[in-house]
């Protein structure tokens, strides 16, 4: 996991979380793209990227993240919810006053944050803006997902291929219910709209050629605005068509596009 330097940095602190079947420590080699743009163009250090785990444990007296392996990712959705809502309180209670805290979330991870961040604004409204500044999801599945459920066979093959055990994840199943919901997809939208009100400022993006998790199952957008989320993550062609890219799901954290507008959205870092 990323080493907990909390009183060391700058006042914005990027918090990673990663997707489903990861471990501690592979969003930070997966991101490391985009976390060397935040240096390099950003003003961060080290010391300004945590992780957010998918376990924890009760210490002395205070719940503590604890490091985390796949079967952890794969647990039924409301789990990974209550321990994200509770490594995120962690977080908040650890980090220096004023810090400001910045989510970055793949896939299952960005989903998970979305919807802890989503619990903490009934409770504390007050701290979205100033404490909790930002969230960007790459290829999140904030409608559900249909994945088991798609009409190609070939596509569903290679989903299953690509993803060994996601069909019967117990997280996975749980996403396939939301994904049959038009209440579930109304709610979504309702809960974004509130958490941009009270002050995140929420970006959520897609890659074209994600067979995984698709756009209309990742960008929270109207309707004429959702296509600039939607970024080109397979520029390889195949009979002068594009080519469609079957590992498509984890592109979107080496492109260029996706590091330029969450780096535009948390913008450069400052000191304490």
């Amino acid at each position: 996991m990323v080493e907990n330097n909390f009183d060391r940095g700058g006042m914005k602190k990027i918090i990673l979380a990663g997707g489903l079947n990861s471990k501690s420590g592979d969003v930070t080699a997966s991101l490391r793209g985009f976390l060397g743009y935040c240096r390099r163009e950003l003003g961060f250090c080290s010391s300004d990227f945590f992780e957010l785990s998918y376990n924890g444990r009760f210490g002395r007296e205070l719940w503590e993240p604890v490091l985390y392996g796949p079967k952890d990712t794969q647990a039924p959705i409301k789990t990974g919810i209550n321990t994200f809502i509770r490594n995120i309180n962690y977080y908040n209670s650890f980090l220096p006053r004023g810090a400001q805290m910045h989510f970055v979330g793949e896939s299952l991870g960005g989903f998970l944050m979305f919807q802890a961040l989503s619990a903490i604004s009934r409770q504390s409204m007050y701290l979205f803006g100033d404490r909790y500044a930002t969230l960007s999801t790459l290829g999140s599945p904030h409608f559900g997902s249909d994945l088991g459920e798609c009409n190609n066979p070939l596509e569903l093959g290679l989903r299953i291929l690509i993803e060994p055990g996601i069909p019967q994840c117990p997280a996975v199943a749980d996403l396939q219910e939301f994904g049959k919901s038009l209440v579930y997809r109304l709610s979504v939208m309702s809960q974004a709209d509130l958490l941009r009100e009270y002050g995140l400022g929420l970006l959520t993006l897609a890659g074209e050629y994600d067979v995984i998790v698709t756009p209309d199952e990742s960008v929270i957008a109207g309707g004429s605005e959702r296509q600039k989320f939607v970024l080109d993550t397979s520029p390889s062609r195949l009979m002068g068509t594009k080519d469609r890219d079957f590992l498509g799901h984890g592109k979107l954290a080496d492109t260029f596009a996706a590091w330029k507008m969450m780096g535009s959205l948390i913008g450069c870092q400052v000191p304490f």
